[in-house]
């Protein structure tokens, strides 16, 4: 066999890994997708289903809340495993948005660890994940007090006398009994009359003020509460032909909800014949609306106990992933039918060649630099041919790099807010490599022969389409070789 058969052989062997591999995730093309390495215990559980289900436009307040809406009833956890979201007595403050920052020790009992107060981190996730940057935002921190004196400082925040906050504001509470500028924050989702409405993290489920609860909730203030001290207005990226979306739930278009109770699918707008349930916190998706009757694939649900996160609109999407799923690139945005040039970049490893992007879902490769005419989103998976090592390349690009570097990490890692008045800050000193030897999120997720690939996830029907098209192709390789022996 010659060494050309054998390249090809290796190529072919490393895609069929590669389907295998992602063929344990069932996942939409256009879905968000996680901007560092999410935690499995996470990956396993209903809420990285719902963040994956949310559809990105390059809006970047309305995909903030949007992500932020799917992660409604999340729960913390007391150990690593309660980070999935689905503790119903965890009380320790372990979740899934502190692993985006790092562990540290707050002094709460948990050492360094991702247990530690979370109403910043969630924020800070849900922003991050929406592709806004921490310069658009002021900081990616996870203390309070230190994200208001950002904003302050780059001219974005706003006291609250007198400011009509705005959707996707930053919220920032304090306690009145703290000596510190802010204890506690949130998301605003809308604000109608003299009320404000938001989404926080590390709140209670009840209409109390809470800067220390265990879940993702929706709240509502007076504007001239006590607790609210001033709203922060990021600079987030505008996009045109998005759909029109009513937080307030007062009208209600085609697009994706969420249940914030259980409800029932009836067959018709009668209400009388009950077919079936959409579970509390589960996403469903709206195909038309009449009278205010919600129109789903096999029914119709009544417009209560929900929230639109997404609406019907124009855009569509390419992203650039590697084999964990993880961003490579920025995703670009564009209406439907527009033609896209595919970046020209190319995300370089240092033992292997790049040799294109997989369209997710098929057996079609792109080029860096082709244009393709964008009529649904697409996800695209980096490819690389390990026989051949690349030119040239004395370091790997960072974009595909499995080492996860965030933004806040550094050699002095602070605690978040101390809201008694007389206490002191406490301050643990942690090395940066003591961090990163720790940190789950610094791990590879992926492993596959021949030093694979990038790879993504898709259906598992498409991957097994594409599982059997590379095998067919392999087999005919593999005959005309013998016949030509």
């Amino acid at each position: 066999m010659t060494n050309k058969a054998r390249k090809y052989i290796k190529i072919i062997a490393a895609m069929l890994c590669c389907a295998a591999v992602i063929s344990s995730a069932i996942l939409c093309a256009h879905a968000a997708s996680p901007t560092y390495n999410v935690s499995a215990d996470y990956k396993g559980g209903r809420y990285y289903e719902n963040f994956r289900e949310v559809d990105l436009v390059g809006d970047g307040a309305r995909d903030t809340l949007a992500i932020a809406l799917s992660q409604l009833g999340y729960h913390e956890g007391n150990d690593d495993a309660g980070r999935d979201g689905l503790s119903i007595d965890g009380d320790r403050d372990y979740v899934e948005y502190n692993v985006l920052y790092g562990k540290l020790d707050n002094n709460q009992g948990n050492g360094i660890s991702y247990g530690y107060y979370w109403c910043a981190s969630f924020v800070n996730w849900c922003l991050r994940q929406a592709e806004v940057s921490k310069e658009a935002s002021a900081a990616a921190e996870v203390s309070c007090r230190r994200w208001l004196a950002a904003c302050k400082d780059v001219g974005i925040y706003n006291e609250k006398e007198g400011y009509i906050p705005k959707s996707a504001d930053i919220v920032f509470f304090k306690e009145a009994d703290s000596a510190v500028t802010s204890t506690h924050m949130g998301l605003v989702l809308y604000c109608e009359g003299d009320t404000v409405y938001t989404i926080e993290g590390n709140t209670s489920n009840g209409s109390e003020f809470s800067t220390n609860g265990n879940y993702v909730a929706l709240k509502s203030y007076s504007l001239s509460s006590s607790y609210i001290v001033g709203y922060a207005t990021p600079k987030y990226t505008s996009a045109e032909g998005i759909g029109e979306l009513d937080y307030s739930g007062k009208t209600f278009g085609v697009g994706k909800y969420i249940a914030t109770a259980d409800i029932s699918i009836y067959s018709d707008n009668s209400y009388t014949a009950e077919i079936g349930k959409i579970d509390a916190f589960s996403i469903f998706e709206v195909e038309r609306v009449e009278n205010n009757a919600l129109y789903i694939n096999g029914g119709c649900v009544k417009a209560e106990n929900i929230k639109q996160m997404t609406a019907k609109n124009n855009i569509r999407s390419i992203s650039y992933l590697n084999s964990s799923g993880k961003k490579l690139y920025s995703n670009q945005y564009a209406e439907r039918g527009a033609e896209v040039v595919i970046t020209s970049e190319i995300p370089e490893r240092s033992s292997a060649s790049f040799v294109g992007w997989l369209i997710n879902g098929t057996d079609e490769m792109i080029a860096p630099g082709d244009t393709v005419v964008l009529e649904d989103s697409l996800e695209l998976c980096a490819i690389y041919d390990d026989t051949k090592p690349p030119e040239d390349v004395t370091e790997t690009n960072t974009a595909e790099s499995e080492e996860v570097t965030t933004e806040s990490v550094s050699t002095t890692v602070h605690t978040t807010e101390n809201t008694t008045e007389n206490s002191t800050e406490s301050i643990t000193e942690i090395s940066t490599e003591q961090i990163e030897a720790a940190s789950e999120s610094n791990q590879a997720s992926v492993s596959a022969p021949q030093g694979l690939l990038g790879g993504c996830t898709s259906t598992v029907g498409a991957v097994y389409g594409v599982a059997t098209i590379i095998a067919i192709a392999a087999g005919i390789f593999l005959r005309k070789r013998k016949n030509m022996v």
